[in-house]
């Protein structure tokens, strides 16, 4: 007798069950696993002493009606949407753009000639669109330019200040028309999207081990740093610890990058002195290095549950669109309105790791993993920051605050997280195993 899989009825039978299978990348393991049911169930049959013609018909009666099959499978490995997530983003939204429109009706404004009310939307809309277009894509065709994608990320650091506007002894803004491209912003994002991609390290030998780390984890940080933004430093080294440690898992590997990060760290807090003593000890410098964080208090203090009202007026917190926004938002709206858009940062954040957590597929969960991370580091420090506990260094919160590529950025970095999310039951477990 022919072996179970290349029997005829077999084959009419699996075609008809994928027939109703979308996802055609799965037809293949679910015919390999139907079989292997199919194999089992016939020897079952013919130890029993059933003849082996019969014990074959018997085991697709007893498998069920093959188009329920199919449609039952095609159900669980459908495309999925995170309309959790949708929800939580458009609302993040909703709170900058209405934050906007009561700097832009206040006399706050310290951009005057410039309407951010209808930036806000129109950046809002160009970042929706992003985000849809990556939704759509799959995500896995990304993956064979993880090296260029990389290497941009190290060019645009190196070439990019050279074409820069240099704002608070930082020079990290390349004008472009009306709008400005944050470099550090525009790097990390390339960054992290090309090593998600790399090999695993198991590949590797000590000299490759001794480059990588050079190149994807020293080199970022040098010139970050010689770029005066050391707060992105450190997001990209987060980054880079988790990547790391998720192709490798070593113990030694991980000691080793945790000692040098300390010393980088060590490093980093003496460069930015002034800014550890203002966040310290503000009352020293209250007119300095404190003046960021007393005002911001001051300003969320006189909010009170209700805050002063949309369009209220607040002159003396600086950023006010920026990494002042926050403290304004609570000023105007009140800490009512304040804890509820910090229940919905810290629910996209625990969202975030509830999809990652739940991949299956290396190259989407490490590509997850590094989107979570920085959007966890951005939100977290950002509150931490005005509630006195961290340091004001300049990030600010996505989806809220104004800006140019820190508005579109984010929604692209949502759209590949939902794009992994839609595909994460569509893909054959064995993909990831595929070299660069």
């Amino acid at each position: 007798m022919k072996s179970v899989k290349e029997q005829a009825l077999v084959h009419r039978f699996l075609d008809t069950v994928c027939r109703q299978i979308r996802a055609r990348e799965l037809h293949m393991e679910i015919k390999e696993e139907l079989t292997a049911h199919l194999e089992e169930q016939v020897d079952n049959h013919i130890a029993n002493g059933v003849p082996e013609k019969e014990a074959l018909e018997l085991a697709i009666a007893n498998m069920g009606e093959p188009k329920r099959i199919g449609k039952g499978l095609n159900k669980a490995h459908r495309p999925r949407t995170d309309w959790v997530m949708l929800l939580l983003i458009v609302l993040l939204s909703a709170g900058g753009i209405l934050a906007m429109y009561s700097i832009n009706s206040s006399e706050s404004n310290p951009m005057n000639a410039a309407n951010l009310f209808e930036q806000k939307i129109a950046l809002t809309v160009i970042g929706f669109v992003v985000m849809g277009l990556l939704w759509a894509l799959d995500y896995r065709k990304i993956k064979k330019y993880s090296e260029i994608l990389f290497a941009l990320g190290i060019g645009f650091l190196m070439f990019g200040p050279s074409e820069s506007n240099t704002m608070n002894g930082t020079s990290a803004w390349i004008p472009m028309g009306p709008l400005t491209l944050h470099i550090p912003t525009v790097a990390i994002l390339l960054l992290m999207i090309g090593m998600a991609g790399i090999k695993p390290s198991r590949t590797w030998s000590w000299q490759v081990s001794l480059f990588q780390h050079i190149y994807r984890g020293l080199l970022p940080l040098i010139l970050l740093a010689k770029m005066n933004t050391l707060i992105f430093g450190a997001v990209y080294l987060a980054i880079f610890i988790i990547q790391m440690w998720m192709i490798r898992r070593s113990l030694l590997q991980l000691t080793i990058l945790g000692t040098g990060s300390l010393v980088l760290i060590g490093i980093f807090a003496a460069r930015a002195k002034e800014r550890m003593m203002g966040f310290l000890w503000p009352w020293n410098d209250p007119h300095g290095a404190g003046y960021m964080l007393l005002r911001a208090r001051d300003a969320m203090q006189a909010g009170g549950w209700w805050g002063q009202g949309l369009g209220a007026t607040n002159r003396t917190l600086p950023f006010i669109y920026n990494e002042g926004m926050f403290p304004y938002f609570i000023y105007c709206f009140g800490w009512i309105a304040g804890i509820a858009v910090l229940i919905i940062i810290f629910s996209f954040i625990w969202k975030a790791m509830v999809t990652t957590s739940g991949l299956k597929e290396d190259y989407g969960k490490r590509l997850s993993a590094a989107i979570g991370t920085l959007f966890a580091i951005q939100f977290i420090w950002s509150v931490m920051m005005i509630f006195g506990y961290a340091p004001f260094v300049g990030l600010t919160l996505p989806f809220l605050s104004y800006g140019g590529t820190s508005v579109v950025f984010p929604y692209a970095l949502i759209g590949i997280l939902l794009g992994i999310y839609r595909r994460r039951d569509m893909i054959p477990t064995g993909w990831s195993t595929k070299p660069i």
